[in-house]
């Protein structure tokens, strides 16, 4: 039935028992046309923010697309089927709605399936996919860190890296450049923090691989008892003394008012001759 797209079509059935044939008519429409699929794929996906797009153009009727990384299908793939009257076919576009930085280096397939002379029959084409991002190191807090006696805190230095290829060596350093701690073959490094005494101090996470380099600083402020009147750890709220004070207040004016009036009625009361 190819290129009977959109004609109109007569079934007609008859035998001796029937006088006159009987018909029906309708319109030729699920007739399989179209461009094999296309993947719309810049040679680098820059980051994660990038949209990977399959596309089929001339197709009857509008065809079901799937996107596959490696065997695993996407299941956050946005399609759109747009008819063109004039020719009467679609135009659908597949699109990945999140791209993620592992598929660097895999295989994305775009499917579409269609329909041959033994049935339903699936088309891809397949491309490599090159995720291209600079490599970001970052601390898991907000710097300045506020410390308290009695209270630690870890800070996580972290590379977020497009690249998979080869492991960072990660450093914290004081300012003075004095090591404290290298974590190797990793992606993080942890740093313990301890109330010092100290009003203020740098600490730097150094983060390298191969000829790339990466530093980040964080602050440290170490707060006294006596002035870390905002933190619930250290400060004793009098608030709960206040009413335990007008109680007793309250008590002992009543007393004493009891008593005042007693001695008051005694000097009034009239003497007996």
């Amino acid at each position: 039935m190819a290129g009977l797209s959109r004609r109109n079509v007569t079934c007609q059935v008859s035998n001796a028992a029937i006088e006159k044939p009987f018909e029906v008519h309708g319109i030729v429409c699920n007739v399989e046309k179209g461009t094999p699929p296309v993947i719309t794929v810049p040679v680098f996906l820059d980051g994660e923010s990038s949209t990977p797009i399959c596309e089929v153009r001339n197709a009857i009727p509008a065809p079901a697309i799937d996107i596959y990384i490696g065997n695993v299908l996407l299941s956050d793939v946005q399609q759109t089927d747009i008819f063109n009257g004039s020719s009467h076919t679609y135009t659908s576009t597949a699109k990945v709605t999140k791209t993620n930085k592992l598929w660097n280096g895999k295989e994305m397939c775009c499917t579409r399936k269609s329909f041959d002379d033994m049935g339903i029959a699936d088309h891809s084409i397949c491309k490599n996919i090159s995720i291209k991002c600079g490599p970001t190191l970052y601390l898991n807090t907000t710097s300045p860190v506020d410390l308290y006696p009695n209270i630690t805190v870890i800070v996580k230095c972290l590379v977020d890296d497009c690249n998979t290829t080869g492991k960072w060596t990660l450093r914290w350093e004081e300012e003075n450049n004095t090591e404290i701690k290298t974590c190797t073959n990793t992606e993080e490094c942890l740093l313990t923090l301890n109330y010092t005494g100290e009003s203020e101090k740098t600490y730097i996470c150094l983060a390298w691989k191969s000829v790339e380099l990466l530093s980040i600083s964080l602050t440290v402020l170490n707060t006294l008892p006596e002035e870390a009147t905002t933190n619930p750890a250290l400060v004793v709220s009098p608030k709960w003394h206040i009413p335990v004070l007008y109680a007793v207040s309250g008590t002992v004016i009543g007393v004493l008012a009891t008593l005042f009036t007693v001695l008051l009625c005694r000097r009034c009361k009239p003497h007996g001759n």
